[in-house]
């Protein structure tokens, strides 16, 4: 996402101060490096997940119901209210995990084979050997979520 002139401005207010960087950095979890370069216009770009961290903070220093281009406020609090259930997940897997839990059996176990063959594409170079990774799911499918082999019909 975009970092906007509003963004880049709150981002200033806020950390105009020696030591102000850091404290942000801290209160919202990010790592100082991040915020140096957000501070500074060295990145241009800035993650949903990261913004969602900095949006409490940043609140006080933008206009009333402030939302960058292209989301919603409703989209956001949908976004805090998912990733406040798993805080240690990163958003991207909250949300999909979220996605998966709503689905089938039947789909459930499509979709992890589809998500490994694109991890073996993405990741050719993988110490796992072509096909292995897909095996190993399929080995796994015939074991209930305990661990336990599943009784044979």
């Amino acid at each position: 996402m975009k970092i906007t002139v509003d963004m880049f401005n709150a981002l200033r207010a806020i950390t105009n101060y020696r030591g102000g960087q850091a404290l942000l950095a801290k209160k919202c979890g990010l790592p100082h490096q991040h915020i140096q370069k957000y501070v500074t216009g060295k990145v241009k770009e800035i993650t949903l997940e990261n913004w969602l961290k900095l949006l409490p903070h940043l609140k006080p220093y933008l206009k009333d119901n402030y939302t960058p281009k292209g989301i919603t406020q409703e989209q956001i609090d949908q976004l805090q209210e998912i990733s406040s259930r798993s805080p240690s997940m990163p958003l991207d897997e909250t949300i999909l995990l979220e996605a998966y839990r709503k689905l089938s059996s039947d789909k459930k176990s499509d979709m992890i084979k589809e998500a490994i063959l694109l991890a073996e594409q993405e990741h050719s170079k993988h110490k796992m050997p072509s096909g292995a990774m897909l095996m190993a799911a399929e080995e796994q499918q015939d074991y209930s979520p305990h661990g336990k082999p599943k009784k044979s019909k």
